[in-house]
């Protein structure tokens, strides 16, 4: 967030200006920060100017590497169970003798 910028939706600024916005409640390590409410304003807005987040760590991706090797060693020609193959099925389909459905009238 900007230096300045005053987020409506985040309990920060009432942290920072000793604002009561209904809904938060005053957390009891921000009393600790200071003997008087302002001194404990002055403390969070340079503890809010000082922090930097740490940086995310490079993706691993180790999931990825290891689903390689085990797709690696399944064979390709592998057919799942319960499937018929097509030209068995079109050979029983060519045996069968159909019958015409009367005209309808």
């Amino acid at each position: 967030m900007k230096e300045g910028f005053l987020y409506d939706f985040s309990n920060y600024g009432t942290y920072e200006q000793l604002t009561t916005d209904g809904i938060t409640q005053w957390h009891p390590a921000f009393f600790e920060l200071g003997p008087s409410l302002s001194e404990c304003a002055d403390r969070y807005k340079g503890f809010c100017r000082r922090y930097k987040p740490k940086k995310k760590q490079a993706r691993n991706n180790w999931g990825k590497r290891i689903l390689r090797g085990i797709l690696s060693k399944v064979p390709k020609t592998k057919v799942s169970p319960g499937q018929i193959p097509l030209p068995i099925v079109w050979k029983k389909l060519s045996r069968l003798k159909f019958q015409r459905s009367p005209k309808q009238r």
